[in-house]
């Protein structure tokens, strides 16, 4: 099966699964729950491992002719032994995030995504991001990406007019700034979504993001920033990321990464650095 044939099924899982969350969200009554209270946590637990359910089934029923492996957040079992390695000996590898943001959908914001990289080898082939909420989807195979934002249709691609005027970071944007940052150029956000911030990069809404996270936390996103052009650097190696040597056995990421576009790259790191 080629990686357009399996971006196609996997658009309709993600929809699927999307509305599920968003169902589910709305049904938790935010008024009398503190943020992470242990009622939120163990609900958001529930639907995190119901949506992690749901995928092993629908692999099962829609890619039973292929070679797979699945590495997710939920299924602790797949971080036991060496991942990366039986990402090398599988046809594919279907990395899952069943529920990136689960801060903002704690607290009833719209600001969270359901996640699926597929990779061959280390190589990611396709992927698929959806916010339901935010009616935002950014998926891709090996030839196009595109995005689709409240019914329209976009194709992701190399080459953009001007430079954003935003940065995306996961740590609190206060801590950002230094002599190098210049407010009139650019800002700092949060958006406390790693999947997120990735498509907005990928779709040239934002400059870059500077993040630390685990590998299922970016995974869907990546194919289609190769194809917007964008590249993950480590913030001090400056090396490109590369599954094999940057992700430690837990699956997160070992220093701080920077994605951009080559030529905004120096910059960013100056400001971040």
């Amino acid at each position: 099966m080629q990686p357009s044939a399996i971006a196609k099924k996997l658009l309709d899982f993600a929809h699927a699964a999307g509305e599920y969350a968003l169902k589910q969200q709305g049904k938790i009554d935010f008024s009398c729950s503190a943020y992470k209270s242990a009622s939120v946590v163990d609900t958001i637990t529930k639907i995190d491992l119901e949506l992690t359910r749901r995928f092993h089934k629908f692999a099962r029923e829609n890619f039973a002719k292929i070679d797979y492996f699945i590495i997710d957040e939920e299924t602790t079992e797949t971080r036991s032994a060496d991942p990366v390695a039986r990402m090398m000996e599988h046809e594919y590898t279907f990395v899952l995030d069943p529920l990136d943001g689960t801060l903002p959908y704690s607290a009833g914001l719209p600001n969270w995504v359901v996640s699926i990289g597929v990779f061959k080898g280390i190589k990611p082939v396709a992927g698929v991001a959806f916010a339901p909420a935010l009616d935002f989807l950014v998926y891709a195979d090996d030839k196009k990406a595109y995005s689709i934002e409240r019914g329209r249709k976009t194709e992701i691609k190399k080459g953009r007019c001007a430079t954003p005027p935003i940065l995306l970071t996961n740590f609190q944007p206060s801590a950002v700034p230094n002599k190098n940052y210049d407010s009139d150029k650019m800002f700092a956000l949060n958006f406390y979504s790693a999947i997120l911030s990735l498509m907005y990069v990928a779709t040239g809404k934002v400059a870059a993001y500077r993040f630390k996270a685990y590998f299922w936390d970016m995974a869907g996103a990546l194919t289609a920033l190769h194809h917007a052009g964008v590249e993950m650097r480590g913030l001090k190696s400056g090396k490109l990321f590369d599954p094999r040597s940057d992700l430690l056995p837990t699956l997160r990421i070992k220093e701080n990464f920077i994605a951009s576009l080559p030529e905004d790259y120096k910059y960013i790191k100056s400001v971040v650095g």
